[in-house]
């Protein structure tokens, strides 16, 4: 089969998006291994069904109307992606991330370094750092 040009491999070229994704890796961990910044800063809601996630892989989840009506921020801090956020700075890992783990125990970059690296959201880990809090509003909202 004839080569194109281009089709070849240059072992010393490396991507800004594989870049970006490894330097992802290095500062979430600083925080803890199983850190992923989408669970503070990402919201999936869907309106119709009052659901939401704060990723694509995981299953979705009930938001508590009756939060929502004290404290519209509910949408995003339920009391279940709090727990899953606590046992994030904790360094445990959320059986509900199950993709990206699995990524990762095959020595891959997941989704957890890509997304978080492309939506430019490591700025935000310094913060996130000092407050080490579990309640937080969305900067990313998907539909």
């Amino acid at each position: 089969m004839k080569q194109n040009k281009g089709d070849g491999v240059d072992e010393n070229f490396k991507s800004d998006f594989l870049s970006d994704a490894e330097q992802a890796q290095q500062k979430l961990d600083t925080v803890s291994p199983s850190f992923c910044l989408a669970k503070w800063k990402q919201l999936s809601l869907h309106l119709t069904t009052g659901m939401n996630n704060s990723c694509y892989h995981p299953p979705l989840h009930r938001a508590d109307a009756d939060a929502i009506k004290l404290n519209p921020s509910a949408l995003h801090n339920t009391d279940f992606k709090k727990q899953q956020r606590k046992l994030m700075l904790e360094g445990t890992r959320p059986p509900e991330c199950s993709y990206c783990w699995a990524m990762e125990d095959n020595n891959k970059l997941s989704d957890r370094h890509y997304v978080v690296a492309s939506l430019g959201q490591l700025k935000t880990l310094k913060l996130l750092r000092m407050l080490h809090g579990i309640k937080t509003l969305p900067q990313v909202m998907l539909k």
